[in-house]
């Protein structure tokens, strides 16, 4: 008859201790955290800028924006008045954040939305309201006064109106270039292939003791697999109902962020296959080595850590939000997604390949659920 092993207190703390001791191992040193780091930063704000002014300046990455184009994306961002005509003015496809005002047949103004007051030109002519806006030392809404925006190369405006603008200070609106579909995901994939060979120099021995420490049992990882996903379900779900609460503080209408917004015009591009390896391959593996293992390697304090990590996790995919209330609601949604990968990895014996397989799988289901709306639908 088999006898059974009794553990003691000194066994499970020597257990323990040797749990601890094979975490320290696959760690990061703290020169290799702060140089994956580094390196993350270096290439994701200098490198990809660099890179990104030289595809500004090509026909085949870039395409032209207009003058009015610039006039509204400005005017929804700062507190400012400008002009367009009625025709340049429906060609832009979002006016959100903006108000405008029809002066006549040809021309309109366009004001900041959330400083517009109708009653300030009740019973105004046109030729009142644009020498009310244009003429005087400042014009001023609700308290604050407005950039007067003014083209660069058309003053048929104010040839039109009589409108001297000589001695008053104007902002110039100018025509630019933004990157095309084929220019941002060619830019984003050079960015990940950068990233892949500048952090993957100093983690070639952490992603090897990690591999060999992995259980790679298939129902192991099956399971690993779906309960992460819940995870992260779960986490982002009490995300959107902050989210919520934030949107009408803040009174953001938004429904998507600049990030996303920006991810589904690419997966909706003829080069759709680069955004996929990207956010499945590419963007996992980059991400967890960075805010996952680097982080937790460098900073001591566990929680802390989740902390922070979560934090700059969210930063990065909410910098180019333009308004207040778009940066704070986003903020919690990322943020609660750096929070649930972080748990995985804390409760996978801090190992990196826990919250790659997660972070992939919950990109490509969310790249899924993108590219057929109806199936989510379904699934519901």
């Amino acid at each position: 008859m088999n006898e059974e092993k009794k553990y003691t207190f000194d066994d499970l703390f020597e257990k323990k201790e040797q749990e601890k001791i094979e975490i320290a191992e696959h760690k990061f040193s703290v020169k290799q955290g702060i140089l994956v780091i580094a390196v993350y930063y270096l290439i994701t704000i200098i490198l990809v800028n660099l890179v990104g002014l030289f595809f500004y300046t090509m026909p085949q990455t870039s395409v032209p924006i207009s003058q009015t184009s610039v006039l509204v994306d400005y005017v929804r961002n700062n507190d400012s008045v400008g002009y367009t005509t009625h025709i340049e003015l429906d060609k832009i496809e979002n006016i959100d954040g903006i108000a405008t005002v029809p002066l006549d047949d040809t021309y309109v103004l366009i004001l900041t939305r959330d400083l517009f007051s109708h009653d300030a030109f009740d019973g105004l002519t046109a030729e009142e309201l644009t020498t009310m806006v244009f003429e005087g030392e400042s014009f001023v809404l609700k308290g604050k006064a407005l950039k007067r925006l003014i083209f660069s190369d058309n003053n048929e405006f104010f040839t039109a109106y009589e409108i001297d603008i000589s001695n008053i200070d104007t902002t110039t609106i100018r025509s630019s270039r933004a990157l095309n579909l084929f220019g941002a995901n060619l830019l984003n994939t050079i960015m990940y292939i950068m990233l892949l060979v500048g952090i993957g120099y100093f983690s070639i021995t952490v992603l090897k003791k990690d591999w060999r420490l992995l259980d790679k049992k298939p129902t192991k990882l099956i399971s690993m697999a779906v309960i992460g996903i819940g995870i992260i379900f779960i986490a982002n779900l009490i995300a959107s109902v902050l989210a919520t609460a934030l949107s009408d503080i803040f009174n953001y209408t938004d429904k998507t962020s600049v990030n996303q917004a920006a991810i589904i015009q690419m997966l909706n591009s003829p080069y759709m296959i680069l955004m996929v390896i990207n956010a499945v391959i590419f963007a996992p593996i980059v991400e967890e080595l960075v805010f996952r293992k680097a982080f937790f390697s460098l900073i001591k304090n566990k929680w802390v850590a989740l902390v922070v990590s979560s934090l700059m996790f969210s930063l990065i995919h909410i910098i180019s939000e333009p308004t207040l209330g778009g940066f704070m609601v986003n903020l919690v949604i990322y943020g609660a997604s750096g929070v649930g990968f972080g748990y995985i990895y804390l409760n996978h014996k801090e190992n990196i390949y826990s919250t790659i397989i997660v972070h992939a799988l919950w990109n490509l289901m969310s790249i899924v659920l993108t590219l057929i709306p109806g199936l989510l639908m379904i699934i519901i």
